[in-house]
C-alpha cells in the first residue's frame, strides 16, 4: 500500500507499507544544529537533528503558537516523533522547553548518543514533548 500526497499536480509518495510489512517513508537529509539555538518547526518535522558541537549547547523548542501554526487544522493529541543525534564525544546537547512547549523527561542528549522525542498537542497552542528513548 502507498500513501500519496499531491504537490501542485504531481502525486508524491510519502509512505509505503511493503508486502513484507516494512513501513517505509520519505526522509529528507538531516538538519545540522551545532550551536545553541531555538529550533524551528521545520527542524522538528524533518525528524533528524544532527549535532557535533564543540561545547555544551541548548536546543530550545519552538513556541506552542509556532507549532500550532505549522499544522493545518491540528487536532488535540496529534503527535510526531523526532530525534537528536549528538556526534561529539565530550559534550552534551540539552533540549529545553519554550513558551507553551514543555519538555518532560531527560532532555539531555549525552556525548555520542541520541535521543528520541515525541511532541504532542495537548490543547490549542500548547504542546508537550516527551523523551521516549
Amino acid at each position: 500500500r502507498r500513501v500519496l500526497f499531491r504537490s501542485s499536480t504531481v502525486p508524491v509518495e510519502q509512505l509505503r507499507a511493503t508486502s513484507d510489512g516494512v513501513i517505509a517513508f520519505r526522509q529528507s537529509a538531516q538538519v545540522n544544529r551545532n550551536s545553541t539555538t531555538t529550533l524551528t518547526v521545520s527542524d522538528l518535522k524533518n525528524g533528524i537533528i544532527l549535532s557535533a558541537p564543540v561545547a555544551n549547547i541548548t536546543l530550545t523548542m519552538p513556541t506552542g503558537t509556532d507549532l500550532e501554526a505549522a499544522f493545518n487544522s491540528p487536532y488535540s493529541s496529534i503527535a510526531f516523533q523526532w530525534s537528536v543525534v549528538n556526534q561529539n564525544s565530550g559534550v552534551s546537547v540539552f533540549v529545553s522547553g519554550g513558551t507553551n512547549s514543555l519538555v518532560y523527561g531527560l532532555g539531555t542528549v549525552g556525548a555520542n548518543t541520541s535521543g528520541r522525542f515525541v511532541t504532542r498537542r495537548s490543547s490549542s497552542g500548547v504542546f508537550h514533548t516527551y523523551r521516549i528513548a
